[in-house]
């Protein structure tokens, strides 16, 4: 059974569109880390983005149901997964 989640971009992607969401179904649930490495794959501004980002901490902030998790945290079948752009100052 595949599992399904809900992202929301908060941070332009033009493969996208007009459009801040996609779904992603997936064979079994991803890490965080996971997770942004396959949005990595799809999407070309979360593939530019990630350049800028640390081993530790991505240059994005992922909440997931409204909440942060580890980066090494399972991700939930159903949740809501937002991805935020960095703000620039401060």
């Amino acid at each position: 059974m595949p599992i399904t989640y809900s992202v929301d971009f908060h941070i332009p992607v033009k493969e996208l569109a007009s459009e801040r969401s996609y779904v992603l179904e997936v064979d079994r649930a991803l890490t965080v880390r996971q997770l942004l490495a396959l949005l990595a794959e799809r999407f070309s501004a979360i593939r530019l983005l990630m350049k800028y980002g640390g081993e530790k901490k991505p240059p994005v902030a992922v909440l997931v149901d409204g909440h942060s998790l580890d980066m090494e945290e399972l991700i939930p079948d159903g949740s809501v997964v937002r991805i935020i752009g960095a703000v620039a100052g401060g």
